[in-house]
């Protein structure tokens, strides 16, 4: 009864909940700091509105950006495994180590 290692979590949803709200933050984030950067120049410089115009392109682009690398990343986290994933590839040796200095 009650030996080390018996529990064993699943924190998939968790880690569901984790990629969704950094795929909403990825999207959200670089477009208020644009639009604020943007308003920040335009009172400072004395920018037209053609500034704010560039900065919610820019904030955008790159809200759209973040938000598709974080779906490449969910969709390569959910995909599975492939059969030959852990295996070593050809050539290497045992004892063969790259990282190693």
């Amino acid at each position: 009864m009650g030996g080390k290692g018996e529990h064993h979590y699943d924190f998939g949803a968790l880690r569901a909940l984790g990629l969704i709200t950094q795929a909403g933050l990825s999207f959200c984030v670089p477009l208020v700091l644009c639009i604020i950067g943007a308003s920040f120049l335009r009172a400072r410089f004395g920018l037209g509105q053609g500034i704010m115009v560039a900065g919610i392109v820019l904030g955008l682009a790159s809200g759209v950006s973040g938000f598709a690398n974080v779906l490449r990343t969910m969709e390569r986290v959910s995909r599975p495994p492939s059969p030959g994933a852990g295996q070593r590839e050809k050539g290497e040796k045992e004892g063969e180590d790259f990282h190693a200095g």
